[in-house]
């Protein structure tokens, strides 16, 4: 018997369960339970996109606070929403970043350099998933480089220079927490020759993270913007003869088109919402950003 609700007076109400199949022994039952665990979402190697896109994404909601960059990202990829998964091949992802059209406030329209980042990231996480359930044998999306050009400029001008800052326009607006994508993008600069990297657009402040030695700041916030939202700051760098970074912080407030440096005493509580957003970061009384 299994409970399907209540009566008006709270009582349970019961119905007799029927078994979908039956086993001879206890041990035929039980290891077919361990081989569909092995796989507990029923996904068949000729589940398409459109239903890998439906299993997964409940799935990733458990893990992010927003979701907005995956659900605004799938509307472009049509193309491939009635392909098995294990066709889709790098082309194909390819094609939804370059040539996908979506509607957007009753106008259709391509994806933006923004938006093409998103489809990648998606992609990316979506045939993990399905690498995880072996639907796939290898994962596609992640065999080209999204940043390719990017990286290419990075490799180049690093060899002109003594120290190489990349300011980055990236990331979901009001969104506190990065994107996959955003730290995709940050490793790969950093690993083409970038010695620091700062981020832009979100409006909103967003976490620091020290990769292989190197600074990324995904978020300053709004410095000078008519926003309802004033945390923002504000970033030293000092760099010595060999090359090491001492990075610090000045938080500061931006309204009706100004910006100042934020009240002493308000300045503790600006320093742990950073750390609160950042891993593995702790910020002192002066400022001051450490691995903790």
């Amino acid at each position: 018997m299994v409970t399907v609700g209540k009566t008006s007076d709270g009582r349970p109400i019961c119905k007799p369960l029927k078994p979908e199949s039956y086993f001879a022994t206890y041990n035929d039952a039980y290891a077919a339970l361990v081989e569909y665990n092995k796989n507990p979402y029923d996904l068949g190697t000729a589940i398409t996109m459109q239903e890998l896109y439906d299993k997964w994404l409940p799935e990733y909601e458990k893990t992010v606070k927003s979701t907005k960059a995956v659900t605004s990202a799938w509307p472009y990829c049509s193309a491939v929403y009635k392909m098995r998964v294990m066709d889709i091949r790098a082309r194909h992802v390819k094609g939804c970043m370059e040539e996908g059209v979506a509607t957007v406030r009753g106008r259709e329209q391509h994806p933006t350099a923004t938006m093409k980042n998103q489809i990648k990231s998606m992609f990316n996480m979506m045939l993990d998933y399905a690498l995880e359930y072996e639907l796939v044998d290898r994962n596609y999306s992640r065999t080209f480089n999204l940043t390719e050009e990017t990286v290419k400029e990075i490799q180049k001008v690093k060899k002109e220079c003594d120290y190489l800052v990349v300011y980055v326009h990236w990331g979901i607006e009001r969104n506190t927490q990065p994107e996959a994508y955003q730290r995709e993008m940050g490793h790969q600069y950093i690993d083409a020759g970038a010695d620091l990297v700062v981020g832009s657009h979100p409006h909103v402040l967003q976490g620091i993270e020290l990769y292989h030695g190197k600074w990324i700041l995904y978020s300053l916030g709004n410095f000078v913007f008519g926003s309802s939202i004033p945390e923002t700051m504000l970033v030293q760098v000092s760099v010595d003869a060999q090359g090491e970074t001492a990075l610090s912080i000045v938080p500061a407030t931006s309204s009706a088109g100004y910006t100042r440096e934020l009240d002493v005493g308000k300045k503790e509580a600006f320093y742990q919402k950073i750390q609160g957003l950042s891993d593995g970061v702790q910020i002192d009384e002066n400022g001051k950003v450490q691995v903790q």
